[in-house]
């Protein structure tokens, strides 16, 4: 319990509202871009001093800048810094399909499900952007994980006790 004198006064607290939309400063993430350029062009050529593409707006250049420096380039690769110390490997859409497929049949943990997929790719040291998105929908279509999936395909029943005589 906590004493609290009848001396003090307690001051409101003034709380402003406001009732304006709010806009989030974000860029439409696609793996690859009309012209067949990988999805980190634009990140990799503001990192190595091109500067930023000409038709971008000013709150398209602020986001650039903040998704930028995040990553590094070391030698011609682009790396992703990532938050426990990891220097993930940028790849493209192809790229990306080719180390699914083989991550996800591997030889320590085969058959895992989407979220297991992303996380194992990621120790390996890769990134892209709609990895998650992506592990999910191949789990989704394979077919020996759809076949022998821990399914229970039984309705439910009423548990009856056993006992001994």
């Amino acid at each position: 319990m906590l004493d609290i004198s009848t001396t003090i006064e307690v001051q409101p607290l003034a709380v402003r509202l406001q009732w304006a939309l709010a806009h989030v400063n974000a860029i439409e993430i696609s793996t690859r871009y009309p012209d067949g350029k990988p999805w980190y062009t634009d990140i990799k050529n503001l990192i190595s001093g091109k500067g930023h593409p000409p038709e971008a707006s000013r709150k398209e250049r602020k986001t650039l800048q903040r998704l930028a420096s995040n990553f590094i380039i070391c030698g011609k690769e682009l790396y992703r810094r990532s938050f426990d110390g990891i220097q993930l490997l940028c790849v493209d859409e192809d790229q990306a399909t080719e180390l699914i497929e083989p991550t996800h049949e591997g030889v320590c943990w085969p058959y895992m499900n989407g979220k297991m997929l992303c996380s194992k790719i990621l120790r390996l040291g890769f990134y892209w952007p709609t990895m998650e998105s992506d592990c999910f929908a191949f789990v989704k279509k394979c077919h020996k994980c759809q076949v022998y999936a821990n399914l229970i395909h039984v309705p439910p029943s009423e548990l009856h006790s056993l006992t001994s005589p």
